[in-house]
């Protein structure tokens, strides 16, 4: 039987109400509070190619995500996010290190299919786990959305929803 995974985006997702400024102390509050509800994914924030601020959940670099790591648990998987539409520099996307972030989301757009698959691709090819999301689902008919999940498979993703 498959385990049901349950990821927290609080604060990536949160981050539209307060424009990601969560506030340092707050931001570890939450990490720490939801590694102990039993949460299994976690996403940090976004990994974003702009000036950093430690109050925000925007980061700059995978190491600025990683310093929230310092009681990292092996039962969470830690993600951050990406938009392909608004692409962050994959020559500053370091590689996968043990120990620091596991899995990146990719945020993709239907209109341009190929350049963010290959977006997505080059971003597994870091070593990560990496999970592919069509935004604006509503916007596909049937045969694009079963083209969009093929060309998915062939990166291997750790998931697609």
């Amino acid at each position: 039987m498959n385990q049901l995974l349950l990821l927290d985006c609080t604060l990536r997702d949160g981050g539209y109400v307060n424009n990601w400024k969560f506030g340092r102390e707050n931001i570890e509050t939450i990490v720490h509070g939801l590694e102990r509800t039993g949460i299994r994914m976690l996403e940090l924030g976004f990994l974003r190619d702009e000036m950093f601020d430690p109050d925000s959940s925007n980061f700059s670099n995978i190491e600025e995500v990683n310093k929230l790591l310092n009681h990292k648990r092996d039962e969470i998987i830690y993600s951050v996010m990406l938009e392909a539409f608004n692409p962050y520099p994959l020559e500053k996307l370091s590689k996968y290190k043990d120990g620091g972030i596991d899995l990146i989301r990719v945020c993709i757009w239907k209109r341009c299919m190929k350049e963010h698959m290959e977006y997505c691709r080059a971003v597994a090819k870091k070593g990560y786990k990496i999970t592919i999301q069509p935004s604006r689902v509503e916007q596909y008919n049937d045969d694009e959305f079963v083209d969009m999940l093929k060309r998915s498979n062939e990166i291997v993703p750790y998931a697609v929803y």
